[in-house]
């Protein structure tokens, strides 16, 4: 089968405008063997596809969220009749610095599977935030294929966080109280019973991660969610996860998402009107 390479530029994928939106309803799929040099992610909403991804089949069916790296062959074998997927692709750059926030690059790179279910409720909420997406989208394509890749990563945060161990599990579910959260590593010492290199050390086999950043990336989504889904003051959200320093909050907030905190709070409302 004859191998299809398609690069960026293709697609118009830039610094400029790093995201590219693909709503695909009851229509041919590509059987060609290809690869890119961008990320694709996408999340089937009806149907069915058989799908070979980097030489291993795979049947992927409603809810399937599914990241495809950039040159990792792929091809679809067949689908359903009634078929419809939500695709998002993007600048390898942009998505690269996901990862490096999120702390997902080794785990997304080493994983075998990059596939994970969603229910119903996510699968609705998603279809309702991309709908939205696209009417906004030729003005604020970034803002918005920013918000929309962070949805989608925290799903594939959630579903690395449930592997771990189940003690380990219930220690992070404590870690998501405000308390908790404005303690930071002091309070997951505490939690843990553990020395701070014993910290370290599990926080690493587990989640990859220091316990530093463990708890940047936790305070960080928490103040995301309450931004996005709440009109608490901007300034008491720095507070209720441990920022004494607002500015300090603003510029870290930034460089984990690539939008201050005053700008998810004016989409967030664009998103809700």
């Amino acid at each position: 089968m004859a191998r299809n390479r398609l690069r960026a530029e293709d697609y118009n994928l830039s610094a400029q405008a790093p995201y590219y939106y693909q709503h695909v309803i009851n229509r041919p799929l590509s059987m060609e063997d290809h690869e890119h040099d961008f990320f694709e992610i996408y999340v089937i909403i009806k149907g069915t596809v058989k799908q070979v991804v980097g030489g291993e089949v795979y049947l992927q069916g409603p809810g399937d969220l599914v990241l495809i790296l950039p040159e990792e062959q792929h091809n679809i074998l067949q689908w359903s009749d009634e078929f419809e997927l939500i695709c998002l692709s993007v600048f390898t750059p942009e998505l690269n610095q996901f990862l490096e926030i999120y702390g997902l690059k080794e785990w997304i790179e080493g994983a075998s599977r990059r596939q994970i279910t969603l229910d119903s409720r996510q699968i609705h909420e998603l279809c309702m935030l991309f709908r939205r997406i696209l009417v906004m989208a030729h003005t604020r394509i970034v803002d918005c294929g920013r918000i929309m890749v962070g949805i989608m990563m925290h799903e594939f945060i959630k579903s690395m966080f449930s592997n771990t161990d189940e003690w380990m599990t219930q220690i992070l579910e404590q870690m998501s109280k405000e308390e908790n959260l404005v303690d930071g590593v002091p309070a997951l010492l505490r939690l843990s019973h553990f020395s701070h290199a014993q910290l370290c050390r599990v926080i690493k086999q587990q989640l990859n991660m220091t316990p530093q950043q463990y708890v940047i990336s936790l305070r960080m989504n928490y103040a995301y969610d309450m931004i996005q889904g709440t009109d608490v003051d901007i300034q008491d959200i720095a507070m209720r996860v441990g920022y004494s320093s607002f500015s300090h909050f603003s510029v870290t907030f930034k460089e984990k998402f690539g939008i201050s905190p005053a700008q998810l709070r004016r989409n967030s409302r664009i998103l809700h009107m």
